[in-house]
């Protein structure tokens, strides 16, 4: 998945929740979460990419 396809799906928007949620302070929470949601795969990528280079193979992320 690509990095604009990643924002278009999960990064939620306040507004999305009605108008109750629908301030600065949800946003900024919302925004925190999908950062550290990119941060994460970052860490899962590059995890991934060394566990490949130091075992010489290449790992799937299908679950088949």
């Amino acid at each position: 998945m690509d990095n604009a396809t990643l924002e278009k799906q999960f990064h939620s928007k306040a507004k999305s929740f009605g108008s109750r949620y629908n301030n600065k302070n949800v946003q900024k929470l919302l925004d925190e979460e999908f950062e550290q949601l990119k941060a994460d795969r970052d860490f899962y990528r590059d995890l991934y990419l060394k566990w490949e280079t130091a075992t010489n193979k290449v790992f799937s992320d299908r679950a088949d």
